[in-house]
């Protein structure tokens, strides 16, 4: 026969120290952890593309930077009475120097694409550890779940055996069949939002098992915060910024395409028994379409691209705040479980177990008062957890997830990592 007090015990110790706990491991030197990030990197179909856009627009710059106009050659002929023979060329002049224009458009168009990679790389740091945070908590509630139905499920035959010998109530087994099925669908419930947390991390990550575990210690709040240099130096700032400059750029070179570029010809020939040379000069009269059009469009979209700008600022400023404050708030309720309610909890199972042997206590008593440890201690978890994706929050709302990880995300000319 299975003793009720040795049984919920067990399980009761079962959840006070959990495997996160003991951990000491921190970020900067979980190898495992950022070789993952560096492998997602390189198969990460969004970043190959990414990195193709940047090599495009290399190809974009190598073909701005070729002169804009080739020349023409003309060969006119005509057998009569009198026969005569032109040869002529003529050049288009960059009189207004559009390809410089076009040159700088297509770098600052590369700086953009690579700011853009460097966004793409750091969002998905940031999702991934969010998604192996939300799974490996779930599945420790699973498993927390998993060994409270089990040990439910021996309880209620030990009470159901003890009933048959007398020494418990009908009351009893009714009270212990229902902490079972409670414990059963808890269980069901878990093992959905294990389910989720797993498609999840597979779409993110093109892997269905064998991810790396989270460094479980939490570092504290920061004390103080440069918000402005934060703000600065993020990568959906930077892209913004990339775009903005990018955009009033396209301003100069419509302001520049819109200029009329001469040609100038140049040609020699006979005409019967004369010689003749010529010297031409041709302007393009922009009277039907003066481009006018085109200029104000790329004025309207560098206004956009403005507006984004504050836009997005704002909103990562506020998401800044945010962060912060929900770490400090999670922080400060896990400092105050450490204090005061782990020591109480311990205090309450002590008591607990000495009512029990004194016989003050029965069976369903006893049991109302163990399952309540026993959601303590999932709500502990669960808090946890809850600290772990704040923290990870705050990393990703302030731009410090990578730096966390020792990991560069910015690219190379060649649209490489450094």
């Amino acid at each position: 026969m299975i003793r009720l007090p040795l049984l919920l015990l067990s399980l009761c110790a079962s959840l006070i120290l959990p495997s996160w706990a003991h951990a000491t491991e921190t970020a900067q030197n979980s190898n495992e952890l950022r070789q993952f990030i560096q492998q997602l990197w390189q198969q990460s179909p969004e970043l190959a593309a990414a990195k193709a856009a940047i090599e495009a627009a290399q190809a974009q710059a190598d073909a701005a930077s070729q002169p804009l106009y080739n020349p023409s050659l003309q060969l006119d002929a005509e057998r009569s009475d009198i026969s005569s023979a032109t040869l002529g060329l003529s050049q288009t002049l960059d009189w207004h120097d559009k390809r410089l224009a076009r040159q700088n458009s297509t770098r600052r168009a590369i700086s953009a694409y690579q700011t853009r990679l460097h966004l793409i790389r750091t969002q998905l740091s940031n999702d991934t550890l969010l998604a192996l945070s939300r799974y490996q908590t779930t599945q420790q509630l699973f498993a927390l779940a998993s060994q409270r139905s089990e040990l439910m499920q021996r309880f209620s035959s030990s009470v159901q055996t003890r009933y048959r010998a007398g020494d418990m109530r009908l009351l009893d087994t009714a009270l212990a069949k229902l902490a079972y099925s409670e414990a059963v669908m808890q269980q069901a419930s878990r093992a959905a939002d294990l389910a989720d947390n797993e498609a999840t991390l597979h779409a993110l990550t093109g892997v269905s098992r064998n991810w790396p575990q989270l460094p479980t210690k939490t570092p504290p709040p920061p004390v103080t915060v440069e918000t402005e240099a934060l703000l600065e130096n993020l990568a959906e700032m930077q892209m913004q910024r990339a775009q903005l400059i990018l955009s009033k750029n396209r301003i100069q070179q419509a302001e520049q395409e819109q200029q009329a570029d001469p040609t100038l010809g140049l040609s020699g020939g006979r005409d019967g028994s004369e010689n003749r040379i010529g010297l031409s000069l041709e302007i393009p009269l922009f009277i039907r379409n003066d481009f006018s059009a085109e200029v104000l469009t790329a004025r309207h979209q560098a206004q956009q691209a403005e507006q984004d700008y504050l836009t997005q600022q704002r909103r990562a400023r506020a998401k800044l705040s945010g962060a912060l404050k929900r770490f400090q708030t999670m922080n400060q309720a896990w400092q105050g479980w450490l204090k005061s309610g782990q020591q109480a909890q311990n205090d309450q199972k002590k008591w607990l177990e000495q009512l029990w042997n004194a016989g003050e206590l029965s069976a369903s008593d006893y049991l109302l008062q163990a399952k309540q440890s026993i959601d303590t201690q999932v709500a502990a978890l669960s808090l946890k957890g809850e600290l772990q994706q704040a923290h990870l929050l705050w990393l990703s709302a302030s731009g410090q997830m990578n730096d966390w990880l020792n990991l560069s995300t910015q690219a190379s000319p060649s649209g490489e990592q450094q």
